[in-house]
């Protein structure tokens, strides 16, 4: 990330995901290892309910955005092996700050879903959360003798399709393209 913020790498439209998704890394890194440094070693297994929910959201938020940067990069790929003469047409630092911007956006509604839907549940059992951190599944399992949770197991299943089952179906997509692309070249030595 600093060699990128510094200048002293060559500034293209790809290093604008490289870095966000070196960012989301790091952030995704910091929302959940403290947390499980503190249950581990000082065997602090209690959280508060507003602090499960802000680690929920943190935590799935930059989990997703690292899918959606994967989409982001392997979609920079393709156009540069699939279209290399209109690629700084297509691929600018316009386009590439929109893509970002929009998969921040996707991601924070996507994870801003799944947390209100956890916040309309009453609780009645046992506040123990099977995980080692606070997972939407577990955490709106406990409710579900109390509550309503028809709308929470829809956000469970439409979530990992958006954030897992997509973004894999895009990245192997776009190789099948690139290697479609690299076969159907004439001459050996343009290979």
């Amino acid at each position: 990330m600093e060699i990128i913020k510094s200048g002293s790498y060559p500034y293209s439209p790809k290093c604008i995901a490289v870095f966000n998704l070196a960012f989301t890394d790091v952030c995704g890194s910091t929302a959940m290892v403290p947390k499980l440094l503190d249950t581990f070693l000082f065997s602090r297994q209690l959280i508060s309910y507003n602090q499960c929910l802000a680690s929920l959201f943190f935590i799935f938020l930059f989990l997703n955005m690292q899918s959606f940067n994967l989409i982001i990069l392997s979609y920079d790929r393709l156009v540069a092996i699939c279209c290399p003469l209109r690629y700084h047409m297509i691929v600018t630092h316009r386009s590439m700050f929109q893509l970002t911007g929009a998969a921040w956006a996707f991601a924070v509604f996507l994870v801003f879903l799944a947390v209100f839907f956890i916040t309309r549940l009453s609780f009645c059992r046992s506040l123990v959360i099977n995980s080692y951190f606070c997972d939407h599944g577990p955490l709106f399992r406990l409710a579900a003798p109390c509550s309503d949770v028809v709308p929470n197991i829809v956000i469970s299943y439409l979530n990992p399709c958006l954030m897992l089952y997509f973004p894999m179906v895009f990245i192997i997509s776009s190789y099948i393209c690139i290697t479609h692309a690299l076969v159907t070249i004439t001459l050996p030595q343009d290979r």
